[in-house]
């Protein structure tokens, strides 16, 4: 019991710890957008004719299996927080090291265009210490594709940066997907990793314009309910004692996952009201929207947990979007965007 139990919690904290520490408030200078022919052909996704016969679970592992051991993983979460200035990033640095695992992101791009993902089933008392420490590597990856997206965003090259990212993303669709929390958790933080990043490219000179690239995400983006699923089926096989135990304690650990996960979705659709308003600005002579139900020439996302529109608020030269925490949330999965045109 107790093994369940610590397994759970060792992924759930970390993140909703992550998320009570991210902004409440971000600021976001952004651009007028003008839409172009491209900008609606764009995915962070696989498209569907990308998509090949294939399971990426070997994939993953093979990745895995393919890191050589001169590979040095740990400067990659510290170099994805320095400033998106190429004088304060040490370039050939990043470049020596993402050099080195040019064979595994080849791996995680093929497993990224795989038709099926099929973690094989474990029961949460399955989970074994190579698992976690498995798990541990793969977000490591995470990291190392952030760092390569983010490296290409800062030098222009934004089709490379939108498929650097839609490996990323795909990545933690499909560890979201998988039938252990614990994995799944770990795509929900991978998903926050692409979202920041995307946030950041909204921001650059010349990015094209992603608010139909992020209409076409999934919803969820990492569906945490087939996890979720298999901790509440696996509690049948303990003694009715033990059970009512483990499902007082699960139940509450369970609705703070789905939390995190609808958190993910929310911040998706206002990137996505953020990019609808950068083509406002780009029709309006770099005016910003009195109000949100102004903009007319695309569709504006409701909040996907309320289903009713985000707050907004326009100052005339700034404007705030707001995603309200949810009900016993303490306000940590809260963000106010402070928006302002370059």
């Amino acid at each position: 019991m107790k093994r369940v139990l610590f397994i759970i919690f060792l992924f759930i904290s970390p993140v909703l710890y992550a998320g009570s520490k991210a902004l409440p408030w971000v600021e976001l200078n952004i651009k007028p957008s003008v839409e172009t022919k491209t900008d609606s052909l764009i995915t962070l996704m696989p498209k569907e004719e990308e998509l090949i016969e294939g399971d990426a679970v070997p994939l993953y592992k093979k990745a895995l299996d393919s890191i050589p051991k001169d590979f040095d993983p740990n400067q990659f979460p510290d170099w994805r927080k320095l400033p998106s200035d190429i004088d304060q990033l040490p370039i050939k640095e990043i470049e020596t090291e993402t050099k080195k695992v040019e064979p595994v992101i080849d791996l995680l791009n093929q497993a990224a265009k795989c038709k099926q993902c099929n973690w094989p089933f474990k029961k949460p008392e399955q989970i074994t210490q190579k698992d976690l420490d498995d798990l541990k590597i793969y977000r490591q990856l995470s990291f190392v594709l952030d760092v390569k997206a983010k490296l290409q965003i800062i030098q222009r090259q934004y089709d490379s940066a939108i498929e650097t990212i839609k490996t990323n993303l795909k990545m933690a669709n499909n560890f979201g997907g998988a039938p252990y929390l614990n994995y799944a958790m770990v795509g929900i933080s991978m998903e926050a990793i692409n979202l920041q990043r995307i946030e950041e490219m909204i921001q650059t000179k010349d990015a094209p314009n992603l608010y139909f690239a992020l209409k076409k995400l999934p919803q969820p983006l990492a569906d945490l309910n087939k996890a979720i699923k298999v901790e509440k089926d696996n509690l049948k096989n303990y003694n009715i004692l033990t059970r009512i135990l483990l499902r007082r304690q699960l139940e509450p650990a369970h609705e703070q996952v789905l939390k995190q996960m609808n958190h993910i979705d929310r911040k998706a659709a206002a990137l996505q009201i953020i990019e609808a308003i950068r083509l406002y600005a780009g029709k309006h002579k770099g005016q910003l929207p009195n109000k949100l139900s102004d903009i007319t020439d695309v569709e504006i996302p409701k909040d996907p947990v309320t289903k009713k529109q985000f707050e907004y608020k326009s100052t005339g030269s700034e404007a705030v979007l707001q995603i309200e925490g949810t009900e016993g949330s303490d306000g940590r999965d809260s963000v106010r965007y402070e928006i302002k045109l370059k």
